[in-house]
C-alpha cells in the first residue's frame, strides 16, 4: 500500500493582500521625503543652494508621477482599496510633503530658522566688528563668510549658496534701516533686528 504525505495547499500573501504597501507604493513616499529634504536644505543660505536645489528639481516629478500612478492606474482599475492605516499614511504622504515643503519655502522657513540660530553668534560679531576698521569675515556655524564689505551705514559679506551668476549674503546697519547701496545689483529684504538677507545679480 502506498501511503501519501498530506500536501497543504497555502500560499504566502503578498504584500499588498496582507495589508502591507507593496515596494512599488512606498517608491513615491521615499521620493518625496528625499526631496522634501533637499528643497528644504537648498533654501538655508539666503541665495540658493545649486546642488541640493537641483537634485530636488529632478526628484520631485519622479515623486508625482510616481505618486499619480500607483494611485490612478489602481482607480482606473478599482482595485485601489487603502484598507489599512499604513496604506493610507503611504499613499497621502507624497501630496502632504509637496503642500508643507511650498509652504515652507514660500515661507522661508529654512532660510530664516538657521538664520535666527546663528543670530546670537551673529549679534556678537557684528558688535565686535564695528569698532574695526577692516572686521574679518565671521565663520559662524554654517556661515562660512567672505570679505566684509563697509557700506554707509553699516557692512555686508557674502556665504556659501548661490549659482551662475547670483551669490547671497548678509548686510549688517548701524540704524536698522535697509542698507544703502548706489549699486542695484544687490537686493535686500529683512532678517531681522539690524540684518538683512542680501543676494547679488553678478551678470
Amino acid at each position: 500500500m502506498e501511503s501519501h504525505s498530506p500536501t497543504l495547499d497555502y500560499q504566502v500573501p503578498a504584500p499588498e493582500a496582507a495589508g502591507e504597501p507593496s515596494p512599488i507604493g512606498t517608491g513615491p513616499a521615499f521620493f518625496a521625503v528625499l526631496a522634501t529634504a533637499l528643497s528644504a536644505w537648498s533654501q538655508t543660505m539666503p541665495a540658493v543652494r545649486v546642488g541640493p536645489f537641483l537634485a530636488a528639481l529632478a526628484l520631485w516629478p519622479i515623486a508625482g508621477l510616481g505618486w499619480l500612478f500607483w494611485v490612478l492606474v489602481p482607480l482606473l482599475r478599482r482595485e485601489f482599496k487603502p484598507t489599512t492605516r499604513k496604506r493610507w499614511v503611504i499613499w497621502l504622504l507624497p501630496p502632504a510633503l509637496g503642500a508643507l515643503t511650498a509652504l515652507l519655502l514660500v515661507g522661508e522657513v529654512p532660510r530664516r530658522a538657521i538664520f535666527l540660530a546663528h543670530r546670537p553668534a551673529l549679534d556678537g560679531w557684528a558688535q565686535r566688528a564695528a569698532s574695526m576698521p577692516a572686521p574679518p569675515p565671521p565663520k559662524i556655524g554654517i556661515y562660512d563668510a567672505s570679505p566684509v564689505m563697509l557700506l554707509n551705514n553699516g557692512m555686508q559679506f557674502f556665504v556659501q549658496g548661490g549659482f551662475f551668476r547670483y551669490g547671497g549674503g548678509f548686510a549688517y546697519t548701524t540704524d536698522g534701516r535697509p542698507p544703502v547701496q548706489a549699486d542695484r545689483r544687490h537686493q535686500y529684504w529683512h532678517a531681522g533686528g539690524n540684518w538683512w538677507f542680501m543676494v547679488f545679480d553678478g551678470g
